[in-house]
């Protein structure tokens, strides 16, 4: 491309689908590891590809007191990320 932007063209998934009913595995096993560390909840929270903020949200429902940032290269799913929290 001219301008070095990637477009990320296959995530209308994620809105369509929507937030699934029951957490995915890899929400689990991470809230596993961070469970497992020792602190009872992390300070700040980073998810890059955030998509819809599905991941964010599971956490935000064990760790209320943390600080959580989603950042996507598709404005559309922020935008529905922002929707959704």
């Amino acid at each position: 491309m001219s301008d070095n932007k990637t477009i990320y063209r296959n995530h209308q998934h994620y809105i369509a689908e929507g937030w699934l009913p029951t957490p995915k595995f890899s929400f689990l096993n991470a809230l596993e590891i961070i469970t497992q560390s020792g602190r009872k909840s992390p300070q700040r929270v980073l998810d890059v590809g955030c998509a819809t903020g599905e991941f964010i949200n599971f956490l935000k429902q064990h760790f209320n007191n943390s600080e959580f940032v989603g950042v996507d290269v598709s404005e559309e799913l922020i935008a529905k990320c922002e929707e959704n929290l």
